[in-house]
């Protein structure tokens, strides 16, 4: 028996092995294949404003010699804080140091190609530290089986490489939880100092995150005897977690009274924008309370909603009938934080409403839990003695991920318009590529028909296909951007969001030469003059 254990552990480690190679090798290999995200630019300036402002109060000569050079002038942070509704990210800086490094004399798309691969760096690391997660609480061949549905949920993945901030958010909540769990369950006291760390971090992302760690004080205590010890731990951990958010928030440095108020701030743009969401237009700040639910239904894979279902039902249900072990408990109580991890987001906005858009990219986090349930439904449902139908479910969770991997194929590399199969064809209701990914190869593409130099202009302001311009190299010169709806130009380009706004044009002498799908949904349009 020990021998036949060693075997399948063997083969197991195997599998994982060739899991993370594949991944690894597609992941570097497609980076240049995606485009460029409308934050992204805002967000490279934002790093640089911050790296000026520190070497303006440590190297204040050198600072200046710099900007001179480089002909380049930056805002303060005050100045630039009082017309951003964005907070200042730690990634951000940390990419323009080395950006100011090794990238001083670089063209723009090998300054925004590094960038990519940063952030795929990154998402290889959140695999394996979560990963590690899955493993506190479940087998190798189910942690497997998550870290492949982690892989494979093709919104996200898309994300992966082009996301400023989004899966740096995910990134930073999966080390917190594997601290938590680490300690919790293991009494580890190194993790009690990592939380801290890693928490402020995902603050600085995200300042939502913050609701992570209620729920670990929560724990922390009810596994703990109220005394002194137990408070001088945590007045010591709140300590460091305020240092280290010091440290990383250039809103602290100059308005540290006014970080709650930012904070409640960013509930509510001042500008809001108007959304596809349903069918209808609506305004940000008017969203339904059923927005985020609805857009995690309609863009997640159906066998991990259906999963993740079950598998909360399932915990709810052994916990009131109180039919866990004493060594299940451990495994109980961290499933309950995940509920809560789950939980309280969702809860959250449907009590404060903040403005939200691009549907759930600023909670992707939440597919965190997701799997998690996904994995423990399998593993209560490996206790069950009907061998045939415990397989049911693993063999349809291993079909759907060779469908959704083939799905991924075909799509390559627009996977964030990925739409289950039975909202599929509701796509054209919500938003679709509202970061305008899609402008790159539209762009591509008449730079294969025109051997001149070419005018485009945009259908509207939120087509922005000038953005992709930075991923291109010497052939950008060929192109000029025109003033937007400048009926001029000899092209138009439009990406599908709210509509396409360039259909009035087709009665104007102009007429569509080519369109971009996935999976039959037309996500971008390329209009010339016809004349």
């Amino acid at each position: 028996m020990q021998n036949i254990n060693n075997y399948l552990i063997k083969n197991i480690k195997i599998a994982q092995f060739l899991i993370l190679f594949i991944f690894t090798l597609t992941g570097f290999s497609v980076t240049k294949d995606y485009g460029i995200s409308y934050d992204e630019l805002e967000y490279r300036q934002q790093g640089f404003i911050v790296l000026n402002s520190i070497g303006e109060k440590l190297f204040p000569e050198k600072a200046k010699k710099i900007t001179e050079k480089r002909d380049i002038s930056y805002p303060k942070i005050d100045e630039y804080m009082g017309v951003s509704p964005n907070n200042f990210k730690i990634q951000h800086t940390f990419y323009s140091l080395l950006e100011y490094i090794f990238f001083e004399d670089s063209k723009k798309d090998e300054v925004f190609y590094f960038r990519h691969y940063i952030n795929f760096l990154i998402s290889l690391i959140s695999l394996f530290v979560f990963y590690k997660t899955l493993r506190i609480n479940f087998d190798r061949t189910i942690s497997s089986l998550g870290g492949i549905a982690f892989i494979l949920s093709p919104r996200i993945f898309a994300d992966f490489f082009y996301s400023p901030n989004d899966i740096w958010s995910l990134f930073f909540l999966i080390c917190c939880l594997y601290c938590i769990f680490n300690f919790l369950n293991k009494k580890k006291i190194k993790y009690f100092y990592f939380l801290p760390f890693f928490l402020c971090l995902a603050i600085n992302v995200r300042y939502i995150n913050i609701y992570i760690y209620p729920v670990f004080i929560f724990f922390f205590i009810l596994n703990n005897k109220i005394n002194i010890s137990l408070i001088n731990k945590i007045v010591k951990q709140i300590v460091l977690l305020a240092f280290f958010l010091f440290i990383i928030t250039p809103e602290l440095w100059y308005d540290p009274k006014g970080l709650i108020l930012n904070m409640f701030g960013q509930l509510k743009w001042t500008y809001p924008t108007e959304i596809m969401f349903n069918g209808q237009l609506i305004l940000s700040s008017e969203i339904p309370w059923y927005y985020l639910i609805i857009w995690i239904l309609i863009s997640s894979p159906l066998v991990y909603i259906l999963y993740s279902l079950f598998g909360i039902f399932l915990l709810i249900f052994t916990i009131q009938k109180n039919k866990y072990s004493k060594r299940d408990i451990l495994k109980f109580q961290n499933s309950i934080i995940m509920f809560l991890f789950l939980l309280i987001p969702i809860t959250a906005v449907i009590i404060f409403k903040p403005d939200l858009f691009n549907g759930w990219r600023h909670f992707y986090f939440l597919n965190i839990p997701i799997i998690y349930f996904t994995c423990f439904f399998l593993s209560e449902i490996s206790k069950v003695n009907l061998k045939y139908f415990k397989q049911f479910f693993f063999i349809t969770l291993i079909v759907n991920f060779f469908l959704l991997a083939n799905w991924m194929y075909k799509n390559h590399p627009y996977q964030n318009i990925f739409f289950n199969k039975i909202s599929k064809k509701y796509a054209y209701d919500f938003e679709l590529d509202y970061w305008g990914l899609s402008n790159l190869e539209a762009i591509r593409y008449l730079l294969t028909i025109e051997n001149g130099a070419f005018q485009i202009s945009n259908f509207d302001d939120e087509s922005r296909a000038d953005f992709a311009l930075q991923m291109l190299g010497e052939s950008r010169k060929k192109i000029t951007f025109a003033k937007t709806n400048d009926l001029s130009s000899k092209y138009f380009i439009s990406h599908k969001n709210k509509g396409f706004n360039g259909d009035m044009y087709s009665n104007k002498g102009f007429k569509v030469i080519k369109t971009i799908k996935v999976d039959n949904i037309e996500i971008n349009r390329i209009l010339v003059r016809d004349n």
